[in-house]
Parts: C-alpha cells; sequence; structure tokens
C-alpha cells in the first residue's frame, strides 16, 4: 500500500486591523510585532559553500531591501523623516548585541518543505533559503543542492520578511483566483505583502499600500511611537547665501490709494494626529485535528481547524481568514464565519490528489 505524508504546521499570527462591518474582498491585518524604535538588521555572511562573489551579491541584495523600505517610508514622509530611519550592516556571526534584527541565510528548509523564508519574533530573526526547490515525481517537494535562487528571489524574500518585520501580515483576497493571478501574473502586484513570491520575482516591489499600512501602525510617530525615546528634531534645511541685489533707480512715489479693509481669514481646523496601532491578541486558540497524515490512494481523511476568538476582541459577523500554504507554493484562502461565542471550525480534504510534504496554516481575524 502506497502512502504519502502530509505534515501540517500552525503559525498563528494575532492581529489587529480597523473594524469594518462589511465582508471585505481584500484583507490587509497587522501582526502585533511593533519596532520600539528605529532599528538595525544586521545580515550575517554566509558560511556555506558560496562562492564569495555570489556572498556578496546577497549581502548587498539584502542590504538593498532595508533600505528601500526606509527610502519608501521617509519619502512618504512630509515633516520628519527622521522617525523611519532604518539601519543595516553585515556582521560575521550571530548573536550581536549591537542588532535588532538579524537576516540569515539558510539552504533549505526541513524535509518536504518549501517555504522560501520567515520571520520570528522575539527576537527578531529572518532566515531566507537559497537553494530553489522543486517537485520530484510531481508530487514530492525536494532539492537540487546546485540550484540557488536567482537574485532577484533573493531581494524579494528579503523585501517580503522585512515587511513581516515592520508589523506586516499577508495581503490577501478571499478569492482564490485573484491570489492566484497576483502570483503568475506578468505585473506587479498590488503589495509586497501578497502570500507567495511572484513567478516572475522581480515584480515585486514596495507599493504604495505597503507604505501607508506601516505609516497606520506606527502614526505620526514614525518608529519611535513604541518607544520611551524622545524624537529627533528634524535637521535644518540651510538656508542658501543670497545674492547682492544692485540698488534699485528710486521712481517717484505716486499718490497712495485707500486699501479696503480685508476680511478675516478663519483659523484652519488642524489635522488629526494619527495614533498608532496597538497591538493585540483576538486569537486565544487555534489547533489542527492531525499534524501528520499518512494518506493512502484509497482512502481521504477530512482535518479540522479550528479555534476561537477572545472576547474582548470578538465583533459578530466578522470572518476568520485562514490561509493555507500548499507545499507548491499555492495558497487557499479561507473566510470563515464564526459562532455566536467566537468559536471558529474548518474542514480540509486530504486524498491521493493532494501533495505530499509540509502545509503551513495561518490564522487572522479583522477585529
Amino acid at each position: 500500500m502506497v502512502k504519502k505524508a502530509i505534515i501540517f504546521t500552525i503559525a498563528i499570527l494575532v492581529i489587529t486591523s480597523n473594524f469594518q462591518a462589511v465582508y471585505a474582498e481584500i484583507f490587509f491585518p497587522t501582526t502585533n510585532v511593533r519596532l520600539d524604535g528605529p532599528s538595525t538588521y544586521c545580515v550575517i555572511t554566509p558560511t556555506d559553500e558560496i562562492s564569495d562573489e555570489k556572498t556578496r551579491q546577497w549581502v548587498r541584495l539584502t542590504e538593498n531591501s532595508v533600505q528601500a523600505w526606509e527610502t519608501s517610508l521617509k519619502n512618504a514622509e512630509f515633516e520628519n523623516d527622521d522617525i523611519w530611519d532604518m539601519y543595516v550592516k553585515e556582521i560575521p556571526t550571530e548573536n550581536d548585541d549591537s542588532c535588532d534584527i538579524e537576516i540569515e541565510f539558510k539552504d533549505k528548509p526541513g524535509l518536504a518543505d518549501t517555504v522560501a523564508g520567515y520571520f520570528s519574533w522575539p527576537p527578531g530573526k529572518i532566515v531566507i533559503y537559497y537553494l530553489q526547490p522543486k517537485l520530484c515525481n510531481g508530487l514530492i517537494p525536494c532539492y537540487d543542492d546546485e540550484t540557488l535562487k536567482s537574485d532577484n528571489a533573493i531581494f524579494a524574500i528579503a523585501i517580503h520578511e522585512i515587511g513581516h518585520s515592520l508589523g506586516l501580515d499577508h495581503y490577501v483576497s478571499d478569492d482564490n483566483d485573484i491570489n492566484k493571478k497576483w502570483q503568475s501574473s506578468n505585473e506587479s502586484p498590488p503589495s509586497a505583502m501578497i502570500p507567495t513570491i511572484p513567478r516572475i520575482s522581480s515584480l515585486l516591489q514596495i507599493t504604495e499600500i505597503d507604505v501607508q499600512k506601516v505609516r497606520e501602525i506606527y502614526g505620526s510617530d514614525g518608529f519611535y511611537a513604541f518607544s520611551g525615546s524622545t524624537i529627533p528634531n528634524p535637521q535644518p534645511t540651510p538656508e542658501p547665501t543670497p545674492e547682492p541685489t544692485p540698488e534699485p533707480t528710486p521712481e517717484p512715489t505716486p499718490e497712495p490709494t485707500p486699501e479696503p479693509t480685508p476680511e478675516p481669514t478663519p483659523e484652519p481646523t488642524p489635522e488629526p494626529t494619527p495614533e498608532p496601532i496597538i497591538p493585540l491578541s483576538p486569537l486565544t486558540s487555534m489547533t489542527v485535528s492531525d499534524k501528520f497524515i499518512e494518506a493512502d490512494r484509497y482512502d481521504r481523511q477530512i482535518i479540522t481547524l479550528s479555534g476561537r476568538i477572545a472576547e474582548d476582541e470578538f465583533y459578530r459577523g466578522l470572518p476568520v481568514i485562514i490561509t493555507i500554504h500548499r507545499p507548491d507554493d499555492s495558497i487557499e484562502v479561507l473566510k470563515i464565519k464564526t459562532t455566536g461565542t467566537g468559536f471558529f471550525e474548518a474542514l480540509l480534504i486530504i486524498d491521493r490528489e493532494s501533495l505530499r510534504g509540509v502545509y503551513h496554516v495561518s490564522a487572522s481575524y479583522n477585529g
């Protein structure tokens, strides 16, 4: 009897977002990650048997990805762009006390897994997998130790994972055809935070949607919103040295014409100061009925995904969004209604057509 192993892992993403009274087609929640000030990202020099040229290129691309986020955020700031400072440097080994978030290169994830990278917190760490996965025999994820991901893919993975480090969750649609289009299209996706790296990885870029979501998370104080530090004053723009003006020839003074009395100008109403989004924990639990499955060619099994929303964060009628990442990098998004007490449940069918490998399951709630 031929059996195939299917493993489920859970990544519970505790998030909060602005309340919406109706179902939305697009979901872009936030996680509970918050930087507590301008942070230093440290790229650990790859130590595997990688050429010096490739090592230098990967480090440079990762540094560029941090700088791309900083530039995008500063370009959107009208007053003091110092509140969006981000720093990056290369270090030879991990556990450097001067680093807030380390970025490490590894060859591949665990057995039968195809994840491109991940962000973990706390402490802050990004891992980028540099070997290109494929499906052996059309079903089993595997790796060729000689096939490296492209430079564009390394940059795209870094951009995406740094987005997670800023507090961004995935940008998903409840229409799975739209999610597939973003991944396979010849056009840039609407966000760097779509769940999978596009087929043409160079198309993934930081967009206005991403920048405004980060600004929504941290508010008008930027990365100082969750720190006890004083926001630095903006650097004054130096005044240009004026050119000497020649003395004009005096003209005869005409008789003054009385000016009409101007109407008083009303005082402008000040714009409200954006407040940062305080991270909450709406998901109290989420479980998978079976985390390791052996399905033979004749049987099928039903897997239950279930959980509960915290009472304080529960809004009747809002759905839970469950994202399932399959071993072939495809995703399925489920929009699940909750009961009146915040309980939710979804059923997955595993049969002979299901891919073998690791399935990553995450849940978010737009409460």
